[in-house]
């Protein structure tokens, strides 16, 4: 084991947190959701219903076209994520994150699959995102 400063803690737990997901974290109330709303600011409802509206789709949110959505760089929306999950952690009791990033592959155009960020959210979260924001644009 690698000894980590006490300011990276929280960061690395966090990416341990996603590295190790398998299974669908508890399901959020409307009350939570409405209190995470509450908390968080316009841009990040709308990563947060575009995640859910790509979701509700059967498709999978890319990091890009999130990004183009919410109109930030990919950079900027995987910061948005981590604040986003970081407002959960403290502020929303039983509650761990509302979505993650993970690698995966996506089609590019009917060619081969290329590698990429996307990002996820257990889909009862997404019904409770959506009931509560509504549908945002669909990316690209």
């Amino acid at each position: 084991m690698v000894p980590v400063p006490e300011e990276y803690v929280a960061a690395v737990e966090q990416f341990l947190n996603w590295g190790r997901r398998t299974q669908d974290p508890d399901p959020w109330t409307t009350d939570q959701m409405e209190a995470l709303f509450a908390a968080i600011d316009a841009p990040s409802r709308l990563m947060l219903d575009t995640i859910a509206a790509e979701l509700h789709r059967d498709r999978v949110a890319g990091v890009g076209e999130v990004a183009a959505v919410v109109g930030c760089s990919a950079r900027e929306l995987l910061g948005l994520v981590m604040d986003v999950n970081d407002t959960v952690r403290r502020s929303i009791e039983g509650q761990q994150f509302v979505v993650w990033p993970r690698q995966g592959s996506l089609e590019d155009g009917g060619g081969p699959g290329i590698d990429r960020w996307l990002l996820s959210m257990a889909d009862e979260t997404g019904a409770v995102v959506r009931g509560l924001a509504g549908s945002a644009p669909a990316p690209g």
